[in-house]
């Protein structure tokens, strides 16, 4: 491949485990626009042509083994080991297979971005952060798993990985990555807009327009996580189904009741109202809004069916969606009001905005507390050559991010973050 374009893989599980997403890409430098900065490194703007993507499902038995890593804190070290290895080993032959069924050859790959599979992620600040002695019982920590020498070994390529970790140890909350993505690739030419993630956790990345007069407008870029995507639906379905049942699917089951429980919403906001007021940045993940804190909301209820039609278990779902769409209108109040924005549009990408009574309520409240019509857009609708398949734009992250990082380009915004400088993010295992 020349110098000015690489061949760049992209791959990736989410929080949901759902499946692993592989996006192999082009990416060359557009010499045609005007480049940006972040504080004083020029960024020249990426041109990103998507070659092949494909979503491989996890099996059964490899889910809930991931699942049990996120959950159990009784786990031995032989556990993870084998899983960091098996994670790696199934990230490779995802790679291999979509080369395959896409007749790209393995060798006219560059280099692999693996973000791998997120086991634990807990960046609350501790004194050893602020230069005094280290608080033992909250030490700022990521931990992804999947390992590259496996996928590098196996696929005879060099793989970025460990994307989080030089950001955490900067003082930052190493998330969300994605606002570098939507920073470089999705600016609106003359408004502000807030670019949704509804994946397991949701985060959103509030970005200026191309017109703004600032040279560095990465400073004023605010990203981070607004609270529950669909893990708290999701994880109140499977509670109550016993397993059963995966997802309230279309949100279904919350559309067929009239209203949600104040009384078990109110719930909701005494457990995790503490995030959603907590000032930006931040990060969480299922530490917070996971399954065992679901578990404890719901027993008083003493509510097990698979019955989608059951009334209660409808009353429920309804909760939970209503207290999703609450936590990401939440978020956006606090940026307008401390970034004095007027006019914004969102654009949804993830799994949730396959919920269509999610979206039909996040509009709703989005228009209600803003007092006007407020657009929401799905990435395959945008124009100016910005429009993607929103379900691959995760994978197009870690391979921009590979991208970046071979073009030795720093890849973290300090403004989303909160690190103390911008950095290259990732390490590489480099393949012989």
């Amino acid at each position: 491949m020349s110098d000015d374009k690489l061949i760049c893989v992209g791959v990736n599980s989410g929080t949901s485990v759902d499946a692993i997403d592989v996006v192999i890409c082009e990416i060359s430098d557009d010499t045609t626009t005007r480049s940006t900065f972040i504080e004083h490194h020029e960024l020249p703007i990426p041109i990103m042509k998507v070659v092949a993507f494909e979503s491989i499902p996890w099996e059964s038995n490899m889910r809930d083994r991931i699942f049990k890593l996120m959950r159990s804190n009784q786990l031995s070290a032989k556990e993870f080991c084998e899983m960091n290895t098996l994670i790696g080993k199934h990230f490779a032959l995802a790679i291999e297979n979509t080369c395959l069924k896409n007749n790209i050859a393995l060798q006219s790959i560059d280099v692999i971005g693996s973000h791998g599979q997120t086991i634990y992620h807990q960046v609350e600040s501790n004194k050893f952060r602020e230069g005094e002695s280290l608080d033992e019982s909250i030490v700022r920590s990521t931990l992804q798993i999947g390992e590259p020498g496996e996928i590098s070994a196996y696929l005879r390529l060099p793989v970025i990985s460990n994307f989080r970790t030089s950001d955490v140890a900067l003082g930052g909350q190493g998330a969300p990555l994605t606002s570098i993505f939507d920073f470089l690739m999705l600016r609106h030419p003359t408004k502000w807009r807030a670019i949704q993630n509804i994946g397991g956790i949701g985060n959103v990345t509030f970005v200026p327009p191309l017109n703004i007069q600032v040279e560095d407008a990465s400073s004023l870029t605010v990203s981070f996580d607004t609270g529950p995507g669909n893990a708290l639906i999701d994880d109140c379905v499977r509670v109550i189904s016993g397993g059963e049942l995966q997802m309230d699917e279309n949100g279904d089951m919350a559309r067929s009741t009239f209203a949600a429980d104040t009384s078990l919403f109110d719930k909701l906001l005494k457990i995790y109202g503490n995030y959603l007021e907590m000032p930006f940045p931040k990060t969480t993940g299922r530490e917070l809004f996971g399954r065992d804190q679901v578990e404890k909301l719901l027993e008083p209820l003493e509510l097990r069916t698979s019955n989608k039609s059951d009334p209660l278990f409808c009353i429920v779902a309804r909760t939970f969606t209503d207290f999703t769409a609450y936590s990401i209108v939440k978020a956006y109040e606090m940026v307008c009001n401390k970034l004095n924005i007027d006019d914004f549009d969102v654009i949804v990408a993830g799994g949730g905005q396959k919920n269509s009574f999610l979206m039909e309520t996040l509009s709703h409240l989005l228009n209600s507390t803003f007092k006007r019509p407020i657009s929401i857009y799905s990435h395959e609708k945008l124009e100016d050559g910005q429009a993607l398949d929103s379900n691959a734009k995760e994978g197009m992250l870690f391979a921009l991010l590979a991208y970046l990082y071979e073009k030795k380009r720093v890849s973290n915004i300090p403004s989303v973050t909160g690190a103390k400088r911008a950095v290259i993010l990732g390490s590489k295992t480099q393949s012989l």
